[in-house]
Formats: C-alpha cells, sequence, structure tokens
C-alpha cells in the first residue's frame, strides 16, 4: 500500500498537468515535466494566473504516476508602494490640484 507522501510526490520525469480556477474561470493552466515538488507547481501557476483576490481553486495531476489533487489557494491584492519620506500630502494635494484644475481629484487611500 502506497503512503500519503508516495502518493503525492514528483520526479522530475512526471508529467504534470494543473490549473487554476477564480469564479468559474480559468486563469492559467500548464502541462509539463521537471518539477521538483508540488511546492514548486503551485507557485509557478499562481504566477502565471496574476493578480487575484480572493480563493482559487487549483487541481494538479500527475499523469505518470496516476494521481490528482484539488486545493484551494488563496490570494490578497499586492499593497502599493509607500510614499517616500520626502513626499508630504499636502505637497501630493497641491501638484496634483495644479495639474487638474476645475476637475474632480479622487486619491485612493
Amino acid at each position: 500500500m502506497k503512503t500519503t507522501e508516495s502518493i503525492n510526490s514528483l520526479t522530475r520525469s512526471d508529467e504534470i498537468i494543473a490549473t487554476i480556477e477564480y469564479n468559474g474561470h480559468q486563469l492559467a493552466s500548464l502541462s509539463r515535466k521537471n518539477f521538483a515538488c508540488v511546492d514548486e507547481v503551485v507557485r509557478t501557476l499562481v504566477t502565471l494566473a496574476g493578480n487575484f483576490v480572493g480563493l482559487a481553486k487549483l487541481h494538479i495531476r500527475n499523469k505518470t504516476q496516476g494521481w490528482n489533487m484539488l486545493m484551494g489557494v488563496a490570494s490578497h491584492q499586492r499593497r502599493r508602494q509607500p510614499l517616500l519620506a520626502s513626499e508630504s500630502l499636502p505637497s501630493l494635494a497641491a501638484g496634483a490640484a495644479a495639474s487638474w484644475q476645475g476637475r474632480q481629484l479622487s486619491i485612493p487611500w
């Protein structure tokens, strides 16, 4: 009988087919060999999927060994770059007001 560790193990020659789905839409998929571990497959697929916020469904199939797994992957929005120390809010607002005269300005916080 196979142990859990051997069921989900990978060798570099295993053919892996994987997809990531978010809100019923496929964000990315891949089919290739040369993965060292399941974590590497997950990282690659999440990187290919790009930015998404929430919970996505990840399906990994090892075609060579005959096993598959389904898991949830949570992601959050990437944080914006912080303001530079030399930039103050009043100077930013003054510069924006000068370039946007007569128009409404919305600053996301």
